[in-house]
């Protein structure tokens, strides 16, 4: 796999384009010892990633919950259209009836 790619097919967000980024950013002036630079590195990868997975199980669970409201809401839609089919059948028998009356 390629730096700063990605085995799930989505839009890259904000938060996929900053990891990134972050990856291969480079400092112009050596500051600090690279073996204490890396170590900041990989905790702040660490964090990030950590981060990524904390949103990703939310964004797993509020989907399921959604999921799961969309399949109430579908059989509260049946049951809805069910009963407005048997009131239309209901007010055009009235109407029949009232018709058959005036009639006479």
């Amino acid at each position: 796999m390629a730096a700063g790619s990605c085995a799930v097919d989505r839009p890259k967000s904000r938060l996929y384009i900053a990891v990134g980024v972050a990856s291969r950013r480079r400092p112009a002036a050596n500051t600090m010892a690279e073996p204490q630079k890396e170590r900041l590195d990989i905790a702040a990868l660490e964090a990030r990633v950590d981060e990524l997975i904390r949103t990703v199980e939310t964004l797993a669970n509020e989907n399921e919950a959604l999921r799961s409201h969309q399949t109430v809401l579908a059989a509260e839609r049946a049951t809805l259209i069910d009963k407005t089919e048997q009131a239309r059948s209901r007010v055009e028998a009235m109407i029949a009836r009232l018709k058959a009356m005036e009639a006479r």
